[in-house]
């Protein structure tokens, strides 16, 4: 171990004195404050550890959550056999705080295991991260370890403005620009601690975060070189999250005039779908003629977001 760099975002339990005590008996943790010491949030927070450090690999912890025994033992036999790497990604697992933390976790989950489900090629890794694997799923920044010098050209690497999901679209972004192998995907390198109030379980304002991180996704992709496929993966999760939040006739109808100048939108059923349902009602019976005409129109249905 090099060093543990300990960012402290203006919490209000005592944190920093504690903090502060590991630091006055080991040289190599050290302790970052945001000036004033005020509550940047987590995507902040991350950019500061990242531009501190001095190692030429980097891990995440979040401030919850623990690193199992044995947390870089795949990464580091991998590493020695893709010498071309510049990270490694594996599992998670979860503890719960109560009964309620596990059942809002497995109900929008369906598992306490936060991981993929085979192994892709560094190059198919973003396509299989934006759906073009059925079932492929994902993986947290807590079991990613990463070469520094490929964090560095994507600073900031969290989006500041995003008070959730930032995250996701670091690893997007991540996931284009460097080589990701897959490690240890099957047993958990770390765990999460979930209790009744994370914010990943918070369904109350998802709508709008989801639209906030697609905005930001989409805005990122014009600028890089991406295969179409991808970039229309984006674009449909953008004006599929754009419907769910701002549910008005008059967006909607914005919205059908931006399927008229894209017509592959309409392969996409999630979102032809809700646009229906935005501009007719759900239930109604033009809803369900044109939901019936599309599916006969793309007899294998078409995409889902």
């Amino acid at each position: 171990m090099v060093e543990v760099v300990l960012v402290e975002d203006g919490s209000p339990d005592g944190s920093l004195a504690l903090c502060e005590q590991l630091a006055a008996t080991d040289a190599r943790v050290k302790v970052l404050r945001h000036p004033g010491g005020i509550n940047r949030g987590a995507g902040a927070s991350r950019n500061l550890g990242i531009a501190a450090c001095t190692a030429p690999w980097v891990a995440f912890l979040d401030a919850d959550d623990f690193f199992l025994p044995a947390r870089f033992e795949h990464e580091r036999h991998l590493l020695r056999e893709h010498p071309d790497a510049d990270g490694v990604y594996g599992a998670i697992g979860a503890v719960f705080d109560d009964d309620r933390a596990r059942d809002a976790f497995m109900a929008q989950f369906g598992r306490a295991i936060t991981t993929v489900n085979e192994r892709v090629a560094p190059d198919e890794l973003l396509s299989a991260l934006m759906g073009d694997r059925r079932g492929f799923g994902h993986f947290s920044i807590d079991a990613l370890t990463a070469r520094r010098d490929a964090l560095l050209p994507l600073m900031p690497c969290f989006p500041e403005h995003l008070r959730l999901h930032q995250d996701t679209v670091f690893l997007f972004r991540l996931a284009h620009s460097a080589r990701l192998y897959p490690g240890s995907i099957d047993a958990p390198v770390a765990m999460r601690r979930v209790h009744g109030h994370n914010r990943i379980t918070d369904k109350s304002r998802e709508s709008h975060n989801r639209r906030l991180m697609y905005d930001e996704l989409w805005t990122w992709s014009r600028g890089q070189v991406l295969n179409t496929a991808d970039r229309r993966r984006i674009a449909a999760r953008r004006y599929y999250w754009t419907l769910r939040d701002r549910p008005g006739k008059g967006a909607a109808w914005q919205m059908a005039f931006r399927f008229m100048l894209r017509p592959w939108l309409w392969r996409w059923v999630t979102v032809r779908e809700e646009l229906f349902a935005r501009l007719f009602g759900d239930a109604s019976l033009i809803t369900r003629a044109l939901r019936s005409w599309s599916w006969r129109l793309f007899r294998d249905g078409g995409s889902y977001v």
